[in-house]
C-alpha cells in the first residue's frame, strides 16, 4: 500500500491511467475512456472528495468536448487537441500525485 493507498484504490488508479494512456496512444476512443474513467473515480471508495471532484473536473473537459463534436456532427476529439492534451497532463498529475509517482 503506498502512503494509505488500498491494493484496490491503486488497481483503479491504475486502470485510469491505463484508459489515458490508450486514449494517448490512440489505442482506445474518446467514448469509451469517458465511460471507463467515470466508472473507476465512481468505485474508488477511500479516496477523499476533493481529489474525486478535481479529477471530474478535468475528465469533463473530455465529456463535454466529446458532446459537442457529436452534437455538431465534427471529427472526434484526440489526445492532440490542446484542451484534450492538458486535461490529459491534469488527470496524469492527479493520479500520479494521489499514488505518489511522478506524473
Amino acid at each position: 500500500m503506498i502512503d494509505g493507498v488500498s491494493d484496490r484504490e491503486q488497481r483503479q488508479l491504475a486502470l485510469m491511467q491505463q484508459r489515458l494512456d490508450g486514449f494517448r496512444d490512440s489505442e482506445l476512443s474518446i467514448g469509451p475512456v469517458i465511460a471507463d474513467l467515470e466508472g473507476l473515480v465512481n468505485a474508488l471508495e477511500e479516496t477523499p472528495q476533493e481529489w474525486k471532484d478535481s479529477f471530474v473536473e478535468e475528465w469533463s473537459v473530455l465529456e463535454v468536448a466529446y458532446a459537442v463534436a457529436l452534437d455538431r456532427k465534427q471529427p472526434l476529439p484526440t489526445a492532440r487537441d490542446n484542451d484534450i492534451a492538458a486535461a490529459l497532463g491534469a488527470l496524469d498529475a492527479l493520479i500520479a500525485e494521489h499514488t505518489g509517482k511522478r506524473a
